[in-house]
């Protein structure tokens, strides 16, 4: 396996261009291997968040006009306090950037995030805010701002207890990254307007304007959308309605509990001000596509509730409000139909109904408005931005928690996205729709192209996706990079329980990839204690998708010698701790000072390995018990759990399909336990429909033997669906060139 070391002084370096043995005041401070974004406090310092603040400063050669300005203070179920530090330059906030300290028992034991120290102090004349607005507003031309829309306003204000709030985009100024290929630098930050602009229509953004000029440095998406497909949509059988009744009848307001669920017709509308009430004469509910989006956003909520004691999205039992028969305006300016929606703006949730008279293609099954709350939830938590690597993160993170709110539901999933009305992603195999399971690897998307798909956030979730699914399933294999695998499954529900610590404690606006991988293994170790089975068995799926473990997480160390020999050098105790393996070919000269390692498996001494008396090597196995044997996975019974309607004749079903992959034409063999409506559908594999091959006919019981033309199809995958009215069955096919 490769081993990918970050060592203290090219982290720091990278901030702020200083070498680790020229800062005495962070080697005092920070436990060896550290990192500027992962920094362990070294154990014999107990240092509470205020005292830690006032160490940090010369430790990370702040300069003056540099602040860290506590945002907010959070105490978890675990008694951990997690204090959230906004930076500050010369007045104004640097966006996306945060430092974090994680205190337990009165003691900070480790800080994370990212600073840019030293940023130039801004020249003046930058324009007024009236003349940056107008400005803004160009850049996000509709006719739907949600400063107009009378109804929106009344509920913002009811909302935030603020009669005089409004949604007219208020700016600040703000520092931003100017080239994002550049990265975050002193040299590359630019001083810009920020507005937030919300609208009706799905084109809400952030938009960052030169402050100077008014030249538009970035725009940033904040209605968050699935991606289009088509399918069909399974239902969870009868269930509890609570409503309330207004006059003679009965509205779809579920007022039984804080937070209220309050499900509105958007009537096909892109805008919330053409919604009306659902209504129904006798409480009975027969409009099934309604009903469907209010199940699913109870069960997200009760999940949450449940499983990770999280009260709505915002985790202050806020009112959710859900519209469904949505409508959508796409960027050629035209509606549709096909798609979900979380708008952090006017914070309600969209579903969308395809534009057809049936409710079996509508786009709110369990899976579908889970990952929509999730979105909410991550707003109101980490704050990913949705571009690059954050918000595939983004992405992911709403994959991953509509998957948990399915097994919630159901008692059972399927890992795919949408998978009851036609899948767009699979978290066990994202190469099946084109995603990467491997960071950087095939189907990897260039995060620089951030006017494609925000830079690939329905792609590169792959990752991450497929990292969760092998912590929760295990498995084995080669990755992209040749590098072998082996993952033994702890449960989905364990593996939930991770990347929602992770999510909600050590994740910020612009975090990315390495930062998702170390969060996860310092949450799994806050969860399950350094020595679990948990903690290797997360390292190790990161590992399989390309992300392997640095020094900073003690999983396999190779010892900074440049490091080992400054700290050395002051005459300070130097202890290295790994839970998997250590190397080292350090030259350690004798001054009577301790230097030890300790590792759960192998200590490495390369050639060129030195040191004097005060030297000492331990083979400690962590957890050996749970090591590579039997997980401590949890079993639970969920509630709320409704199972899917299933029929006698389901298991009996069966077909396949030959030759495959195919050229002209297959033929596709299926068996009939009795005489019934049979639909074949054939879809490309970006769920949009391509063959009506069969629709409703009725066909005897017995073997069918059928051959189809695929004239002018293109190449690639395809995902055939045989369906009849109690089960349905899917092949995928592949075509190539003749």
């Amino acid at each position: 396996m490769k081993k990918h070391i970050i060592t203290l002084s090219i982290g720091l370096l990278g901030w702020m261009g200083i070498a680790f043995g020229q800062n005495e005041a962070l080697l005092q401070l920070a436990r060896p291997g550290s990192t500027a974004e992962w920094l362990k406090v070294r154990p014999e310092l107990s240092l509470p968040a205020a005292d830690f603040l006032q160490a940090l400063r010369p430790a990370l050669q702040l300069p003056v006009a540099d602040e860290l300005r506590i945002s907010s203070v959070k105490t978890d179920e675990l008694g951990m306090t997690h204090y959230r530090l906004q930076q500050f330059a010369h007045g104004f906030p640097v966006r996306g950037l945060e430092y974090q300290l994680h205190e337990k028992d009165g003691r900070v034991q480790l800080a994370n995030g990212k600073l840019v120290a030293g940023i130039p102090a801004p020249p003046p004349g930058w324009m007024n805010e009236s003349k940056a607005v107008v400005k803004a507003l160009d850049a996000v031309p509709s006719t739907s701002y949600l400063w107009l829309d009378e109804k929106a306003t009344a509920q913002l204000r009811q909302r935030t207890e603020n009669p005089d709030t409004s949604f007219y985009p208020k700016g600040k100024m703000v520092w931003e990254c100017a080239d994002l290929r550049k990265g975050y630098s002193p040299d590359n930050m630019q001083l810009c307007w920020a507005f937030d602009i919300f609208t009706d229509d799905g084109r809400s953004a952030t938009v960052l304007l030169n402050a100077y000029t008014g030249e538009l440095i970035r725009k940033i998406p904040l209605d968050i959308h699935c991606d289009p497909g088509t399918g069909n949509t399974t239902w969870n059988g009868n269930v509890t309605v609570n409503s309330d009744q207004s006059g003679s009848s009965f509205i779809l307001l579920d007022d039984c509990q804080s937070p209220n669920i309050h499900v509105f017709n958007g009537n096909d509308s892109a805008s919330t001000a053409f919604a009306t009430e659902y209504v129904d004469g006798d409480n009975v509910w027969t409009n099934t596509s309604a009903v469907q989006t209010y199940f699913g956003l109870r069960q997200s909520w009760q999940y949450y509730l449940t499983q990770h004691g999280r009260d709505s999205y915002d985790d202050s039992a806020a009112n959710i409000n859900g519209y469904n028969e949505a409508g959508f305006i796409s960027s050629s300016g035209n509606t549709y139909w096909s798609n979900a929606s979380w708008s952090p703006g006017s914070q309600v949730l969209r579903f969308g109904d395809n534009a057809t008279a049936t409710a079996t293609d509508d786009w709110n099954s369990v899976d579908i408005v889970g990952h929509e709350f999730t979105h909410a939830v991550t707003q109101f938590s980490a704050g990913l931005q949705y571009l690059g690597e954050s918000g595939a993160l983004n992405e992911s993170f709403s994959d991953i928690f509509g998957e948990m709110v399915e097994l919630f539901t159901e008692g059972t999933m399927d890992w795919l996205v949408g998978g009851d009305r036609g899948a767009i992603r699979d978290l066990s195999a994202p190469g099946n729709f084109g995603d990467p399971d491997t960071y950087l690897g095939t189907n990897w998307f260039p995060t620089t192209a951030d006017s494609i798909d925000n830079g690939g956030v329905h792609t590169n979730s792959g990752v991450q996706n497929y990292w969760f699914y092998l912590l929760s399933q295990g498995g084995s294999g080669f990755n992209d990079n040749g590098d072998y695998f082996e993952v033994q499954g702890i449960g989905p529900v364990n593996a939930a329980r991770i990347a929602y610590r992770n999510l909600t404690t050590y994740l910020g606006p612009t975090s990315d990839y390495a930062a998702a991988k170390d969060g996860a293994i310092q949450a799994a170790e806050d969860l399950f204690g350094s020595c679990s089975n948990e903690v290797f068995q997360t390292a190790r799926a990161w590992a399989a998708v390309g992300l392997y473990t640095s020094d900073a997480l003690g999983y396999d160390i190779a010892i900074d010698c440049p490091s080992l020999n400054a700290i050395h050098g002051l005459l300070l105790p130097y202890s290295a701790v790994a839970l998997n393996d250590i190397y080292s070919d350090c030259n350690i000269a004798a001054n009577g000072t301790l230097v030890s390692f300790q590792a759960g498996h192998h200590v490495v001494l390369r050639p060129g390995f030195r040191s004097g008396d005060d030297f000492h090597a331990f083979i400690a196995p962590c957890g050996a018990s749970s090591a590579g044997l039997g997980s401590r996975s949890a079993v639970l019974t969920l509630p709320g759990t409704h199972p899917k309607p299933t029929a006698s004749v389901a298991a009996s079903l069966q077909c396949t399909a030959y030759p495959n992959p195919f050229s002209g034409s297959f033929r596709l063999q299926y068996d009939l336990p009795q005489t019934t409506e049979v639909s074949l559908l054939l879809y490309d594999q970006t769920g949009r429909l391509q063959r009506r091959l069969a629709d409703r006919e009725l066909q005897d019981s017995g073997f069918h033997s059928r051959e189809f033309e695929t004239g002018n199809l293109d190449d690639g995958v395809y995902y055939l669906e045989l369906i009849t009215p109690s089960e349905k069955r899917t092949l995928k096919l592949v075509k190539l060139r003749n």
